[in-house]
């Protein structure tokens, strides 16, 4: 592959909306509004969001191979580290607190016992960051739900410091080539098991792991969705789209993603949490990779680029805006919280536009923080 540095605005964009549909995913309180078009819309729509994971994963592992540079491990992974460990940690460090003001709460840590054996091995999983690789909700989705994508996340990075010097290694071809294939067969292998697995599941109605082992699963997101963006790193250089054809397979990748999201609330399949959506993704990825055209100019506007520079801060921290909002009104006035749950409509609003903010915010805090170091 052609080692390219330049920044993608495009694939920042895209990361910013993914980051969104994952925020639709979890207003499920919309499915009880008042209103038919706030339940449809989360019905047909929204709740899909929950399959942007995949494109995250894929990106990651595409990225990781983009803007390689040679380091040594220690070098390499400090500086993985410092780009999302301190949210991490800040985060959980939040959840633990309000966990013990709440006495246990349900929705925070799965209703564990404070000062339990649990409730402590929860907090080594939260801090090592390795809870999605136990296959139990109550570990999986400890104090902060979402932050179970980091598992698969940093252990992916500690495969790709071997794995990628080799597959970028343009002076030494053969072994370029070999790597790659090997990556290839690889990926297409744990589709495949992903896929069986999934068929499994559903014909024999096994709903206890079906969160775990379809959905969470970090050994798939690894092996499957990690690899599967470094195989299109490997060869998209290979791939040439007509200067006059590209805009057209842009439209044609968003299309096929939006209709992807609609057939999922169509046909129930675990196969939807993330194995049918190598396709659309592997896609967008080709699709904006050079980054130009009408539809990249869109994207590079300043709003999809505030969602894109945002967009690890807003997935880590909406869950504490979602959930808190209903809290905090609560403490203000019974009626206004009565108000606000009823009004399903106007609390998403609400909650976007607060969620958004509190990134930023988030974003400008860590920002300002690295600056002064």
């Amino acid at each position: 592959m052609t080692q390219k540095k330049r920044h993608n605005s495009s694939y920042n964009a895209l990361r910013g909306l993914a980051a969104i549909g994952i925020f639709f995913s979890h207003m499920s309180y919309l499915k009880a509004s008042d209103m038919s078009f706030w339940r449809n819309l989360y019905q047909f729509f929204m709740r899909n969001g929950a399959v942007c994971a995949s494109f995250f994963y894929i990106l990651s592992g595409f990225l990781v191979v983009y803007t390689w540079k040679n380091a040594s491990f220690k070098d390499y992974m400090v500086k993985k580290l410092k780009k999302f460990y301190p949210l991490v940690l800040c985060v959980l460090i939040l959840a633990i607190a309000l966990d013990l003001v709440m006495g246990g709460s349900e929705v925070i840590n799965e209703g564990v016992v404070p000062g339990s054996w649990q409730w402590w091995l929860n907090i080594v999983m939260g801090i090592t960051m390795l809870k999605a690789f136990i296959p139990f909700e109550a570990i999986f989705y400890s104090f902060h739900g979402p932050s179970w994508y980091m598992s698969a996340l940093i252990v992916f990075y500690v495969l790709a410091w071997f794995i990628v010097p080799k597959l970028v290694d343009a002076e030494n071809p053969k072994q370029q080539k070999t790597v790659a294939r090997g990556t290839t067969i690889v990926c297409i292998a744990a589709y495949v098991i992903q896929g069986i697995i999934c068929f499994m599941v559903d014909s024999k109605e096994l709903i206890d792991i079906r969160l775990w082992i379809t959905y969470v699963n970090p050994w798939f997101r690894i092996f499957g969705e990690c690899f599967l963006g470094m195989v299109i790193a490997s060869y998209i250089d290979e791939i040439k789209l007509a200067k006059n054809s590209r805009e057209g397979f842009k439209a044609i990748a968003l299309l096929f993603m939006l209709t992807m999201l609609l057939l999922r609330s169509m046909f129930v399949s675990s196969l939807w949490n993330a194995w049918l959506f190598a396709l659309p993704n592997t896609l967008l990825l080709i699709a904006f990779y050079n980054d130009e055209g009408k539809t990249a100019c869109v994207l590079k506007a300043k709003p999809f680029q505030l969602l894109g520079n945002i967009s690890f801060e807003l997935y880590m921290t909406h869950a504490f805006v979602y959930e808190g909002l209903p809290i905090v009104v609560g403490v203000l006035s019974s009626s206004l919280k009565n108000w606000i749950i009823y009004h399903a409509g106007t609390r998403f609003m609400i909650t976007l536009v607060l969620a958004i903010n509190f990134a930023w915010i988030v974003h400008w805090i860590f920002r300002v923080a690295k600056k002064m170091k």
